[in-house]
Formats: structure tokens, sequence, C-alpha cells
């Protein structure tokens, strides 16, 4: 009986804690997509891999067509002059794969570079917030699998981030 006793007294006191807690979600993504300088980011973002994605289809072309002139040709080739165009195609192959590789990592360095500015600027007027409203804690809303409507201070956020 007194385990029983102990075990609600720990159950009630750790209810009671929690609920004294001032918690607030915000739903980083909608502030993120709502943001005006996350909207000029990804048009700058944007443009930036559409140059980048041209560099690559004009290298991938290349390569499509010396594979097609390999084909039509092949069969009036030498054993000698098919290994070398096959080493030729091969080489051309692994600088497509490796120009690919170097644009997917300058890109997503690029979205990175973007998106830190603005992530900072959210998670500064979050802290503000919390201060403010004197939340305890403030958690990303996917967190959760429901909270209460008066938690979510996205809206708050949203207007203060685009105000600057």
């Amino acid at each position: 009986m007194k385990k029983i006793i102990s075990l609600f007294l720990i159950v009630f006191l750790i209810g009671t804690a929690v609920v004294a807690q001032n918690i607030a979600v915000v739903d980083v993504a909608k502030v993120y997509d709502a943001s005006n300088d996350a909207r000029k980011a990804q048009s700058i973002f944007k443009k930036e891999t559409e140059e980048m994605q041209k560099q690559m289809k004009s290298k991938y072309d290349e390569l499509l067509q010396l594979q097609k002139e390999f084909k039509e040709k092949a069969q009036f080739l030498s054993e000698k002059e098919v290994e070398k165009k096959k080493q030729e195609l091969m080489k051309k192959q692994q600088e497509f794969n490796q120009l690919r590789n170097k644009l997917t990592q300058k890109s997503e360095s690029r979205r990175q570079e973007l998106m830190q500015p603005i992530l900072a600027k959210i998670k500064a007027i979050v802290s503000n917030i919390a201060k403010e409203e004197k939340y305890d804690a403030v958690i990303n809303k996917e967190a959760f699998i429901y909270s209460k409507e008066n938690m979510d201070i996205t809206s708050m956020v949203i207007e203060r981030l685009n105000k600057k």
C-alpha cells in the first residue's frame, strides 16, 4: 500500500511540475516559408542553381553526343581505336560525374549559406518572445502530436520576422 501511495505521489508531483511549465510551440518550417527573406533567398538560389543545371546539361549533352558518335562509328574502327574511344568515353563520364558531385555540393553549401542568417533571425525572435512572454521553453511544433492553440506562437514569430 505504501508503494502505491508513493508511486501516486511521485506521478502527481511530476505531473504538477510539467503542468507548471510555461511552454510554447512554433512551426519553424511554416515561419521559414512565410518569411520575406526566405523568399528572396529562394529566388537567389533558384537563379544560381539554374545556371549550374545549364552547365551540367551542356556536359551531359556533350557526353551523349560522344556516345552516339561512338556507337555509329564503332563498327568501322579497329580494336585499338575502339579501346581508345571507350577510354575517352569513360574519362568524359568520370568528368561529368565529378562535375555533378561538385555542383551538388556547391548547391547544398550555398543553400545552407542562404538559410543560416534567416534561421538565426528566427531563433533570435523566438528567444525574444520567450523572454517577453516568460516561456520556460519553446519547442518546434513538429515534435508534438498535439498542442493547444494558445501555445502556438508561429504567427507572432512570422509577424515580427517580416517587420524587420
